[in-house]
């Protein structure tokens, strides 16, 4: 447990550690500027793979449902992407379908798989929405 002394002088000595990560966090944050837009849509799907990481392990600690998150994710993501409209009711069906199998077949909660349904629904239209906004 560290105690502060109440006069102490505060010394800067990792001041410009903590620049250089910042300026390196700041342009990997700004670099989809310089993608073309294929490489910027791949790099939200590896910041939605990561969201989807941190809901299936972190959040509901159950491989099972990151696994359904990453397929169904994936599926709707590209489909969206890629055929509009249409692709995301078809992708959604598919999503549905998954969730449902996966109660027949591992036996899980419906609070679990609901939760992480609409977690997961969440998170691809804010990607979605990203993607449309950028371009």
């Amino acid at each position: 447990m560290a105690v502060f002394k109440k006069n102490s002088l505060v010394r800067f000595t990792d001041l410009p550690l903590r620049l250089v990560g910042a300026v390196l966090i700041g342009l990997f944050l700004l670099s989809p500027l310089f993608f073309s837009s294929f490489l910027i849509k791949i790099w939200f799907y590896i910041l939605l793979l990561a969201c989807l990481y941190e809901l299936g392990f972190n959040v509901f600690k159950s491989p099972i449902i990151f696994f359904l998150n990453l397929a169904g994710g994936s599926l709707l993501f590209w489909l969206t992407n890629y055929q509009g409209g249409n692709g995301f009711f078809l992708a959604a069906g598919l999503f549905l379908l998954l969730y449902f199998l996966s109660n027949i077949f591992f036996s899980l909660e419906y609070n679990f798989l609901s939760a992480s349904f609409l977690y997961t629904f969440y998170l691809i239209a804010c990607f979605l929405s990203l993607v449309s906004l950028f371009f």
